[in-house]
């Protein structure tokens, strides 16, 4: 299904271009002409001067209106910052000058804390990189599409010596940066995993969706469990929290993206 074209009006900012997103409106399509690659809108005029989302991919035009093609960096709308590159919403590890990191999940900054394979990566307020822990368990359940009825987890024991249950529960979306209840209630499965005892054990559940009726995005479930946290660590070594069984960072989720 083709999106419609969204203009964004582009502001400069210190150090970097930060672009807040306009109105929707309709277009006439692409034109090559003698001074390069134009985009007609509805109007007749060429986008111009700023960014233009088109057909899910963000361009860059000069004052001029030719095409700079494909943006990278941030954009900005209702006071929400979002990073892409290559005109995709991006995810992974930013970097600034001072060597300080950040991770952007479908371009939203992550400013609480974000599993990636064995490790879980926890950021201050601002969205920098503070601390980092292994995790006891991993989950891995892959991409989704909206035709699903299950979704396979495979969890892997990373430590030996621990024993876990867990129960799957609420379901929760990833939105413009921020973790919510997806409103499509908990996952209706109990699970009791006696299998994972040591490093390297592994298990699949099958999750069943049922009339969940999930839409495109980013999800997560909380995996509760008892197993002990190796403990929570400062970037120099130094540790933040104790491997207690409860503590704030100690479980895993298992994280995944629905697809068309």
């Amino acid at each position: 299904m083709k999106m419609n074209t969204r203009a964004i009006a582009a502001i400069a900012a210190a150090a970097m271009a930060v672009s807040s997103l306009g109105t929707v409106v309709s277009a006439k399509g692409w034109e090559q002409s003698d001074s390069g690659t134009k985009y007609v809108l509805s109007s007749g005029k060429n986008a111009a001067d700023g960014l233009y989302i088109i057909d899910g991919t963000v361009y860059k035009f000069d004052k001029d209106g030719n095409s700079m093609g494909k943006y990278s960096g941030w954009t900005k709308k209702d006071g929400v910052r979002r990073y892409y590159k290559e005109g995709a919403a991006y995810t992974g590890w930013l970097k600034n000058k001072s060597g300080q990191r950040r991770y952007v999940l479908d371009g939203y900054l992550v400013k609480d804390n974000i599993q990636i394979g064995e490790t879980q990566y926890i950021f201050d307020s601002d969205g920098y990189l503070s601390g980092q822990q292994k995790l006891a368990i991993s989950a891995d359940c892959g991409t989704v599409t909206t035709a699903d009825d299950h979704i396979t987890v495979k969890l892997t024991m990373l430590a030996d010596g621990h024993e876990s249950f867990g129960a799957l529960s609420q379901l929760e979306r990833w939105e413009k940066g921020e973790w919510v209840e997806s409103g499509l209630g908990e996952i209706p499965v109990t699970m009791e995993l006696h299998s994972l005892a040591k490093e390297g054990d592994s298990e699949e559940l099958t999750l069943y969706l049922h009339d969940l009726k999930l839409t495109e995005g980013i999800y997560r479930i909380p995996i509760n469990n008892n197993a002990d946290s190796v403990g929570i660590f400062s970037l120099d070594g130094a540790p933040i929290v104790s491997g207690e069984p409860e503590a704030e960072h100690a479980s895993t989720y298992a994280i995944f993206e629905v697809n068309e």
